[in-house]
Formats: C-alpha cells, sequence, structure tokens
C-alpha cells in the first residue's frame, strides 16, 4: 500500500500539487484557529475592561452628586438668612413669624429647582414643630423628636447623615418622606457654638444614582446593586427587589455570572453589577462561532477548488508530457490537440510550432553559420571605416590649403584631430590635460562656426592635470554652454574651463557669461537629474522612463553615477541675463598608495 502510495507521488503531479497545497493550508487553518482564539480572549479582556469602565463612570457619576449635595447642605446649613430666621421664630408662631418662614420656604425652593437630582428639600423647625418644604409647602404639628432619624442627626452634630426609609413602607399623604427617596440630614447654623435641633434633609430618588445604569445594561437581565458603605441596599435597578444587603448576593455563582464592583472613593459606597455571562458574552460568542464558520466553509471550498484546479492542470500537463517524450524519441510530425484558450492552450500550441520548427532546424543551422560568416565580414570592414574617415578629412584638409579656405582647412584640422583622439585611444579614461587637449579641438571649431563670438579662458590647477576623468565627459556640457548660452548673447562672450582639488575630489567648473537660465527651466532640470541615482541607473527600465530632453546633462549626471559612485556629481547654478555654471565632482586615486579617498559630501 505504502509503495503504491509513493509510486503515485512521484508520477502524479495531481497527487503532488494537492498533497503540497495541504501542508500548505494545515498551518494557516491552524494560525486562523488560533488567532480566533486569541482574539477571543483578548475582546473578552476588552469587554471587561468596557464594563469596568463604565462602572468607574457610574461611580464618578454618583460621587459628582454626593459632593453637590454636601456643597449644597452647608450651603444651606451655614446661610444667615436662613438661620437668623429660625433663630427668632418661636414655639408661638405670630403672622411676623409666617412670613419669615415663608421667606425661608420661597428660598429653599429656589435651591431645589436648581438642581434636578433633588426632589425635596425640607427643614424642620424643632421649637414650633413646623416642616418647611420644597415639595409640600409647610407642615405643623409634627412631632419628630422620637423619630430615629432625628435622634442620628442629633449625635452626628453637624455631620451629614443618610437616612433609608425601609422598603415595605407604604407611601401615603400623611408621610414625612417619599420611601424611595434617599434623604440626606445634618443640622443647621453649624457654625454657632450654642447648637439648636434645627434640622435640614436633602431627598434624592434613589433612581438618580442609577440614572446612566439602564443605558449601560447589555440586556434586561443587567442587574445594578448600589449599596452603602455599611452594606445596605441603597438603590437597585431590579424590580421587585428582595435583596436588601450586600452579604445576601454572595450566593451568586462566578462560574454562570459577570460580576463586577467598584467602590466609591468619595461616598466609599460599592457599585455591582451582575449579568449572566452567556448574555454577556452572547456578541462575542455569535462572532466566535461566525468566524469557525467561515474558516471551515473556506478550508471546504479550498479543498473542492484546489481539486478542481488541479484536475483541470494534470490532463493537460499530461498530453504534454507524453507529446514531449514522443518529440524526443523522433517523432517530428506530432501534433497535440488544441482548443483551449489559456496558458495550456498557449503552451500547446508553441509546442505544436516547436515541433514544426523541429524540421527546419538542420537548414537553419547552415544559415546561422552563413550569417556568422557575414557578420564577421562586416566587422572587418568596419575596422577600415576609422582610417577611411581620416584619409578623407586629410584630403579635404590639403583641398582647403590649396584653395586658401583657412577657416575651412582649420576646422578640418581640429575635427580631423578631435575625431581621431577620440576613435583611436581604446581606455575609458584619459588624463584632464588629455581631455582638455583633446576638448580644445572642439572648442575651436565652435569658435570658428561662430566667426569668435566667444573667447575661451583655461584654468587648470597644475596638480589637477594628472587626475583621470572619463572620456568626453565635459564635451556636452561646453556644448550647452555655447549653444544655449553664449550664442544667444549680443556681445562677446567668455567661456572659462577651471580646476581645482576640493576636499580630495577634482572640481571642474564650467562658466560661461550668457543668458543663462529662466527659474523655471532651472528647476525642472535639477528636478530631473536628482531623479538620476545609482539604484534607477541599475534598474535598466526605470532608466528608460527618463525624458529624452536635456540629454547631454542626463548623459554626463548617469555616468557619473556608474563610474564614480555616490562620490561623483554634477551641479547646475544660473541667473538669467547673466550666466551659468556647471560644475563636476569627480574623486580621484591617491597615486601614492592607490587607494580611494574617504567618502566625502559635495558641496552645494
Amino acid at each position: 500500500m505504502w509503495k503504491r502510495l509513493n509510486s503515485s507521488f512521484k508520477t502524479s503531479i495531481q497527487l503532488k500539487l494537492t498533497v503540497y497545497f495541504l501542508l500548505t493550508l494545515a498551518p494557516l487553518i491552524f494560525i486562523s484557529v488560533y488567532s480566533n482564539i486569541q482574539s477571543y480572549k483578548v475582546l473578552k479582556q476588552q469587554l471587561s475592561k468596557q464594563a469596568t469602565s463604565v462602572m468607574h463612570s457610574e461611580v464618578e457619576y454618583i460621587d459628582m452628586i454626593m459632593q453637590n449635595i454636601d456643597e449644597l447642605s452647608v450651603l444651606i446649613s451655614t446661610d444667615q438668612t436662613i438661620n437668623h430666621l429660625l433663630n427668632q421664630t418661636t414655639s408661638e408662631l405670630t403672622p411676623a413669624s409666617i412670613l419669615d418662614l415663608k421667606q425661608i420656604l420661597d428660598k429653599v425652593t429656589k435651591f431645589s429647582d436648581a438642581n434636578n437630582y433633588i426632589s425635596n428639600i425640607s427643614i424642620f423647625h424643632t421649637s414650633s414643630k413646623t416642616m418647611l418644604s420644597s415639595e409640600y409647602g409647610g407642615k405643623r404639628g409634627l412631632n419628630i423628636e422620637q423619630e430615629s432619624w432625628f435622634q442620628q442627626t442629633m449625635a452626628a452634630n453637624g455631620q451629614t447623615v443618610l437616612v433609608v426609609l425601609p422598603g415595605t413602607e407604604e407611601k401615603h399623604s400623611n408621610s414625612i418622606f417619599d420611601p424611595d427617596d434617599l434623604i440626606f440630614m445634618r443640622l443647621l447654623d453649624i457654625n454657632n457654638p450654642v447648637k439648636n435641633n434645627n434640622i435640614l434633609a436633602i431627598s434624592v430618588p434613589q433612581s438618580k444614582f442609577l440614572h446612566f445604569a439602564n443605558e449601560f445594561a447589555a440586556s434586561n437581565h443587567t442587574q445594578f446593586y448600589l449599596f452603602s458603605n455599611e452594606g445596605k441596599l441603597l438603590s437597585t435597578t431590579v424590580k421587585n427587589n428582595k435583596i436588601q444587603s450586600e452579604t445576601e448576593l454572595q450566593h451568586i455563582q462566578e462560574g454562570d455570572f459577570f460580576k463586577i464592583d467598584v467602590s466609591s472613593p468619595y461616598s466609599h459606597w460599592n457599585l455591582v453589577m451582575i449579568q449572566p455571562k452567556d448574555e454577556f458574552y452572547k456578541e462575542l460568542d455569535t462572532i466566535s462561532l461566525f468566524t469557525i464558520f467561515i474558516i471551515s466553509l473556506s478550508f471546504l471550498l479550498a479543498i473542492w477548488t484546489s481539486w478542481l484546479v488541479y484536475k483541470t492542470i494534470a490532463s493537460p500537463l499530461g498530453n504534454l508530457s507524453q507529446g514531449m517524450k514522443r518529440l524526443k524519441q523522433g517523432e517530428l510530425n506530432i501534433q497535440l490537440k488544441e482548443g483551449r484558450k489559456d496558458e495550456f492552450g498557449y503552451l500547446t500550441t508553441a509546442f505544436n510550432q516547436m515541433a514544426l520548427e523541429q524540421k527546419h532546424l538542420i537548414k537553419d543551422i547552415y544559415e546561422k553559420q552563413l550569417r556568422m560568416t557575414k557578420t564577421e565580414l562586416k566587422f572587418l570592414q568596419s575596422q577600415i571605416n576609422p582610417h577611411f574617415l581620416y584619409n578623407t578629412l586629410d584630403s579635404v584638409y590639403w583641398m582647403a590649403k590649396d584653395h586658401n579656405a583657412e577657416e575651412i582647412s582649420e576646422m578640418v584640422f581640429n575635427l580631423s584631430k578631435f575625431f581621431r583622439l577620440n576613435l583611436m585611444k581604446a581606455d575609458e579614461t584619459v588624463s584632464l590635460e588629455e581631455e582638455i587637449k583633446h576638448l580644445h579641438y572642439y572648442i575651436r571649431i565652435q569658435q570658428i562656426r561662430f566667426m569668435d563670438h566667444f573667447e575661451v579662458d583655461y584654468k587648470i590647477a597644475e596638480n589637477t592635470k594628472h587626475i583621470p576623468v572619463i572620456k568626453l565627459l565635459l564635451q556636452p556640457l561646453i556644448e550647452n554652454a555655447i549653444l544655449h548660452g553664449l550664442e544667444r548673447r549680443k556681445s562677446k562672450g567668455i567661456l572659462t574651463i577651471e580646476t581645482n582639488i576640493v576636499e580630495d575630489r577634482l572640481k571642474v567648473d564650467i562658466i560661461d557669461n550668457g543668458i543663462g537660465i529662466r527659474i523655471d527651466r532651472l528647476r525642472y532640470i535639477l528636478d530631473e537629474l536628482n531623479h538620476i541615482t545609482i539604484e534607477r541607473l541599475k534598474n535598466f527600465n526605470n532608466y528608460q522612463e527618463f525624458k529624452p530632453d536635456i540629454f547631454g546633462l542626463r548623459n554626463v549626471k548617469s555616468r557619473l553615477k556608474l563610474f564614480y559612485g555616490d562620490q561623483g556629481d554634477l551641479v547646475i547654478g544660473s541667473k538669467e541675463n547673466e550666466g551659468t555654471v556647471v560644475t563636476i565632482y569627480i574623486p580621484f586615486l591617491n597615486l601614492r598608495n592607490g587607494s580611494s579617498y574617504p567618502n566625502r559630501s559635495v558641496p552645494y
């Protein structure tokens, strides 16, 4: 069995591709499943952090309410007007006292209206057994000395006391407080060393403390509980709630429920959120299942697609293989069945064409040998052409001499010298002195052409003459200076060629006082030259993308980069109607030890 599979694997490309595909696909599936698991864990942590952040926001909101209540209670309890009017009111209310209490009630009502989270602000004047309420107005005949909350407030001696009414208390018209409220009480006139028993009560609905909780709830089963620092229930979002203390939540199983509790740093209250885990992670589980489904479906589709593709590839490959074997055995008339339009159709057509061309192979070999012979003959003939050119120029030179055409004879003489030095010397480089001498013939031709419209000033430093440079490196720059600068100058121009050694490099300046270059044209030229880098030149296709204008400058910059690397460079500066300066930088060998100088930055 194993031998049969091994033999099929060696001879069947379809089986090979299928196995290779499965080997490639398996780690991808493993990585996808592993990534899904890790993403699920990360999303769970993010979801928990988000829920905790929401809880902290709710606690901050609760602390904000508590701080406002404390500040408001201190503001009212220390109000001089309120305390003065209460202190001068006796147990027997006179008309003047009633007006004073009315003034206090108006002020308390304004405080209550200014804070939308407060349901009622009450002031108890114990001596007259009168309650002033922003919600109910005034009530008399209240005997509050026996109430537990009164005794707690008196014992607190000016500190705030939280009163939570029993949840079973029925709400009716004679009740002093609403059982759904949390009441914050403290003594009035707390700054007075002589304490009185007048009490301030600020009522806040329990629901206000969990105002945003229902909005944050992920489902209807999300429960929020707010407990005091003593563990007593203060508020909850649960209807028909039976839990009254924090200890009653200890029966909650953490494996089935998601529980978060956050303590308030200001009031030390504790906010607890409880939600079933299957609901808390419901959307996350849905996404995870959907991801697993997509991975499984992708795997099945990939297997089916691979089988279909490999089945389509295996048949034409087999036909091509059989055709190759028959062609190898000498069956030159073989032709495979065509009809496909894809790459295999192209290969089949190419194979049939190759088989046809194979018949003419021997004849083609003889023809190629004949063409090679003709090519060699043309090459030998091309070697005669320079000599023919020199002899012809020499004949023209002597004919011009015989006819006293001095300018023509001098031009031909310089042209002959220019071509002779250019074509006869096979080296890539020449010394700077030879290059300048060679360049002088070209410049003299141009001077004759333009009737000495410009002069040439050579400032060749003695220590630069021996430095080797690329042949014909300066000629395109001289040509640009003459044709584009000096030719258009109305008066006589000056062309200066100056050489120096700057920072261990040869610096050659070609200066003309011609018409200069327009600023927009100069920017275009500099931008185009900046695109010429060693990396681009190595990529022949990118180099062909360069535009054909400013060919001479492109040629010089490209040759500098290719021959000298980053140390070779070309810099152009010009002012319109004043002239142009073209500078090239060429590194040179240290003649004493044959090593290159260190790379230096090019000065601009």
